[in-house]
């Protein structure tokens, strides 16, 4: 599990075995969810399914 804010969006390497992405926070914009599923969803990730769950905290 890995719990991040806005400063650890960029630089953070987690493609090997991520298997689901939670988007627990607010507000989300395009670009936002592009590069935290980025993170995941690519070449060299093990898992052969991501799920992405958008759960929005108020």
């Amino acid at each position: 599990m890995v719990i991040a804010n806005s400063v650890a969006y960029e630089g953070i390497d987690l493609q090997r075995r991520t298997c689901m992405i939670h988007h627990i926070d607010l507000p989300w914009t395009p670009a936002d969810l592009q590069q935290r599923n980025g993170r995941a969803v690519r070449q060299g990730n093990k898992q052969r399914v991501v799920m992405v769950e958008n759960s929005p905290s108020s």
